[in-house]
């Protein structure tokens, strides 16, 4: 059918072009006669500018044959990672559109994609391997999914030679945490858009920051020295109550920063690359951190947040969610705190201009910047039964590739939605924020206490972690044990 769609496009292109007259034939005398004649002997010894090769040409055109079965998570409109029907406009939609047809008419197959609820992708993904079947070639799941990887149930993707998970377009951050026992059983890449979209930045004013005297922060972030302090100093003192009442109101007051609690509990506190578990002398990930630090950075996090005019909406609901992301357009707010997935939602009408930019560092000694990965994402995996892990391998690694060629560099039109209009600063920010997705395992695999720790300091404006861990550590200990425990016996 997109084939189809594709060819009554190019006959309707040539009959326009027939229906405007036919243009007159080049004066090929005068050519002939006013060229300069080529020196030969420097045509031979000028080497022809050549295009470097793109990461799709990495995949060899081949004829693999038959349908691609896919069943993916449709929470937050996930599914549109691989679903576009037509061309419609839609930034998104089209690329994605584009992006299938190349690889169908590389590869020789016709992608099928139906989606469910992520619990039931991750039942299904069961009930395949259990019954023998072969419905689907690949599932996208949720961050839950990842209890199935040492239950047995998902393919180590290190064994499919035809995946290439050492290259950029797969997320190498999510590599490295996940791999365990030199094992990986799910993974992200440029392959899921909804991957680059979940993570944090932060938005400002531009009009807000003009008239405040306060240089927009780009140089910061290009210098390193974009960092929690650099933040904070910037906050600390800004806001006002604009209707002197004497409280700070979110709907009439003037805010320094806005966020919405799941997500701005974490994006700071990750922005430092702090993780719970890390690999110890053996190589192998442990519930192993520096208390310290952790205390250092929490201290930090929870200033910013409870400074005067500093806003975070602790509720829920969709009500309490877009009052929360009505401030920041209306005009009332330095800061906002939010995943790139929702700034085109939210702040695409807004008038005054707005800039993005990561989230900052600790301090200016760290490395480079961190952004906090939500973990609803959709996490790509095989049943262990699966029928023909090369194939599939060889597809994914084509819609990864070709994600990364044609789909990711259009990144700021698919979070603004706003076709063809650039913010060359903003651009070159969001790809710091895509390369640089921070993952903790701790978090990503919930245990006990440390996956929701950041978010509960907040909450609960106080730093007193020690009492806090006290009450956890023993149970989140046992729990990472027995994870360990099912990963071994699949070793």
């Amino acid at each position: 059918m997109k084939r189809i769609l594709a060819l009554l496009c190019a006959i309707l292109m040539l009959a326009s072009a027939v229906a405007c007259g036919t243009a007159e034939p080049a004066d090929t005398t005068t050519a002939a006669t006013t060229a300069p004649a080529e020196d030969a002997t420097t045509a031979a010894t000028t080497p022809a500018e050549t295009e470097p090769p793109k990461a799709f040409d990495t995949v060899a055109e081949q004829n693999l044959g038959g349908d691609f079965q896919i069943l993916y998570a449709q929470a937050d409109n996930c599914y549109e990672d691989f679903h576009a029907e037509t061309l419609n406009g839609d930034v998104k939609n089209d690329l994605i559109y584009e992006r299938n047809l190349m690889v169908e008419e590389k590869l020789g197959i016709d992608i099928q994609i139906s989606w469910m609820d992520y619990k039931d992708v991750d039942s299904k993904c069961m009930l395949q391997v259990q019954s023998g079947s072969d419905d689907y070639d690949l599932f996208g799941g949720h961050r839950i999914s990842l209890a199935l990887s040492y239950q047995g149930m998902h393919y180590n993707l290190k064994d499919i030679s035809t995946l290439d998970l050492t290259q950029e377009w797969w997320d190498q951050g999510y590599v490295d945490a996940i791999t365990i026992n030199d094992s990986l059983y799910t993974v992200i890449g440029d392959i899921g858009v909804s991957t680059l979209l979940f993570v944090s930045s932060l938005t400002f004013n531009k009009k807000l920051m003009d008239e405040a005297n306060i240089a927009y922060p780009y140089d910061l972030v290009r210098e390193g020295k974009w960092t929690m302090d650099a933040l904070y100093n910037m906050t600390v003192d800004y806001g006002a109550d604009l209707n002197g009442d004497g409280q700070v109101k979110r709907e009439d007051d003037l805010l320094s920063i806005i966020g919405w609690s799941s997500e701005s509990g974490y994006s700071n506190f990750y922005s430092t690359g702090f993780a719970f578990i890390n690999r110890d002398a053996s190589g192998d990930y442990a519930i192993n951190y520096d208390a310290e630090r952790l205390n250092s950075i929490l201290e930090k996090v929870v200033a910013l947040w409870t400074t005067d005019y500093a806003y975070n909406n602790m509720g829920s609901g969709t009500a309490e969610h877009e009052i929360t992301y009505g401030i920041f357009p209306a005009g009332r707010a330095l800061f906002s705190d939010i995943v790139l997935s929702k700034i085109g939602t939210f702040y695409s009408d807004m008038e005054d201009d707005y800039g993005i930019l990561p989230l900052p560092k600790y301090d200016e000694s760290q490395e480079s910047y961190k952004s906090y990965l939500g973990f609803t994402i959709p996490i790509l995996y095989l049943p262990n039964n699966a029928a023909d892990a090369e194939r599939t391998g060889t597809i994914m690694e084509a819609l990864c590739t070709a994600s990364y060629d044609n789909v990711t560099p259009q990144m700021y039109e698919i979070v603004t939605k706003l076709k063809n209009a650039r913010d060359e600063d903003s651009s070159e920010m969001i790809e710091i924020i895509i390369r640089n997705k921070f993952i903790d395992t701790a978090h990503f695999f919930d245990v006990e206490g440390y996956g929701t720790l950041p978010r509960n300091v907040i909450n609960t404006k106080s730093t007193n972690t020690a009492s806090m861990i006290k009450a956890f550590e023993r149970i989140a200990a046992k729990e990472w044990d027995k994870i360990i425990a099912g990963f071994d016996k699949l070793s």
